[in-house]
C-alpha cells in the first residue's frame, strides 16, 4: 500500500454494544497542522466518565448529538456542558462526562497548525472552551449541519479534511521565529530557558514571554480532548 494511502486508512476501534470509534490520519498536505480526525458515537444509555491528561493538541470538536460535560481539572457539574467548540491547552488534568448519546467528529491540531486555522492568538483558547460559532462563525455552523447530513464516517472525515484544507490556503503562514521557538521548546522537553530563545531571536526576554503564550510556545503540557481515541 502506498504510504499516502496507508497514512490515511481509517482505523476502526470500536466495541460493540457501547461505542463507535473511528480515526483518520491526514492527507500529508495537512503535516504539522492536523494531527488526526476522529469519530466518535455512543451506542448504549450509561454514564461514562474519562480523565485526560496534559498533551500539545488543540481539538476541535463539533457534535450532533447530546453535549458533554467537561471540568478543568475538576468534576463537572451542571453548567459545565459543551457540544461543539475548540479547546485550548490546559497544563491539567480535565474530567469528561457522557451519558450514552454522544456522537461527534474530532479534528485534533498542532498548536501552530490551529493558530493558523482559527487564525487567532492562542492565548484565546489557553485553558477554556470556546463555542464553534464563536471560532469559526457561520463556516462553521454550516460544517456542523454538512458533517451532521454525510452518511457515513468516510464522508464527514473527508468533509473535515477539505475545509481544513481550504481555510488553510488563505491563512497567514506562522512567523519563522515562532515556528522556531516553538520548535526548541518542545524538542528539549520544555527544557530551553527563555533567556538563551530571547538572546537568539533578538528580542527582549518580556517580548518572547508574552509571544510564547500567543501561540502556546511557553508551555510544555497541554489537555488531550481526544476522549480516550
Amino acid at each position: 500500500m502506498p504510504i499516502e494511502m496507508q497514512r490515511r486508512k481509517e482505523q476502526d476501534r470500536s466495541i460493540s454494544g457501547l461505542f463507535e470509534m473511528r480515526r483518520r490520519f491526514p492527507d500529508p498536505a495537512l503535516e504539522g497542522v492536523v494531527i488526526d480526525i476522529c469519530g466518535y458515537r455512543e451506542t448504549a444509555a450509561g454514564h461514562f466518565r474519562n480523565v485526560e491528561y496534559a498533551s500539545l493538541t488543540v481539538p476541535l470538536v463539533i457534535s450532533f448529538a447530546e453535549p458533554f460535560a467537561i471540568g478543568l481539572g475538576r468534576t463537572p457539574d451542571d453548567n459545565d456542558r459543551f457540544a461543539s467548540f475548540a479547546a485550548g491547552l490546559f497544563a491539567g488534568p480535565v474530567m469528561i462526562e457522557s451519558f450514552g448519546g454522544a456522537c461527534c467528529i474530532q479534528v485534533n491540531f498542532t498548536p501552530l497548525g490551529a493558530r493558523r486555522f482559527f487564525r487567532l492568538p492562542m492565548s484565546g483558547l489557553t485553558d477554556s472552551m470556546v463555542v464553534l460559532d464563536d471560532v469559526l462563525g457561520a463556516e462553521g455552523m454550516a460544517l456542523r449541519e454538512q458533517l451532521g447530513n454525510a452518511p457515513d464516517w468516510t464522508a464527514r472525515f473527508d468533509l473535515a479534511e477539505a475545509f481544513v484544507a481550504a481555510r488553510l490556503e488563505s491563512a497567514a503562514e506562522t512567523p519563522l521565529e515562532i515556528a522556531w521557538a516553538y520548535d526548541r521548546i518542545v524538542t528539549s522537553g520544555g527544557r530551553t530557558r527563555i533567556a538563551s530563545l530571547a538572546e537568539r531571536l533578538g528580542w527582549s526576554r518580556k517580548h518572547l514571554v508574552v509571544e510564547p503564550q500567543q501561540v502556546v510556545l511557553g508551555q510544555a503540557q497541554a489537555t488531550d480532548w481526544r476522549f480516550g481515541l
